[in-house]
């Protein structure tokens, strides 16, 4: 069977397949679409089955040492231990899950699963009503079209690290915060937002962005490329 032949420069052979497909104009794309679907299912299936067998192993260690514990204690404080031991399993379990690395493009669309809806309302609320006092203490005669994108951005990175929706991934490998933001390349964006649309004359928004930017700075400062600096800039600005 002749190899298709590419008609544009972005057309390339599927690794897997052979098929052609456009790559884009950044070349980011490795594969077709076909191919690349049956790997994120495979694996979003291998890594829940995993998670399902850690989970199980540390249950059942969990048991075998809450009943050494129970031997020696009255009914009362087996009540309260067994409180405390399951907050500290379901710790545990999270951090777990937290630090292995799953596919980017399968963790950010697991925002619309049905499983994370409560997460979703969570987040959708705190940045509607955060752009909502936002847009009310800046002049929107002097914002562009991706101010409601950079308030909300800020809006969920702070949510984000605050309630621990943080979660490792690869292609491409670092963090992603609230499902949908890498927070170690927006730096250099947001000064240049931030001092374009005035949004540090919100009271709101200033108070969010001081947050923020240590957060920013002592997880990813040591990257030392345009997007840290411009963290590291923003704070000596605001005294942050």
């Amino acid at each position: 069977m002749d190899q298709e032949v590419p008609t544009n420069p972005s057309q390339k052979p599927c690794p897997i397949c052979s098929k052609l497909f456009d790559s884009g104009l950044s070349g980011m794309r490795t594969k077709c679409d076909d191919c690349a679907e049956q790997i994120r299912r495979e694996e979003a299936e291998k890594q829940r089955a995993d998670k399902e067998e850690l989970k199980r192993q540390l249950k059942a260690k969990h048991k075998r040492e809450q009943r050494k514990r129970d031997r020696l204690l009255g009914a009362e404080a087996v009540k309260q231990r067994r409180e405390l031991v399951r907050s500290e399993r379901q710790q545990r379990e999270d951090e777990i899950v937290r630090n292995t690395p799953v596919h980017a493009e399968t963790h950010s669309e697991s925002f619309y699963d049905p499983a994370n809806t409560d997460n979703r309302r969570f987040l959708q609320d705190q940045s509607n009503q955060f752009l909502e006092q936002v847009s009310s203490e800046v002049n929107l005669s002097d914002v562009g079209s991706d101010f409601e994108d950079w308030v909300t951005i800020v809006n969920r990175l702070v949510v984000g690290f605050e309630n621990k929706f943080v979660q490792r991934v690869y292609e491409p490998a670092g963090e992603l915060i609230s499902y949908t933001v890498f927070p170690d390349v927006v730096g250099a964006f947001l000064e240049h937002r931030v001092k374009f649309y005035r949004l540090d004359e919100s009271s709101s928004f200033l108070e969010a962005y001081r947050k923020l930017l240590p957060i920013l700075d002592e997880r990813y400062g040591s990257n030392n490329d345009k997007h840290s600096d411009a963290v590291k800039r923003e704070r000596e600005r605001l005294q942050v």
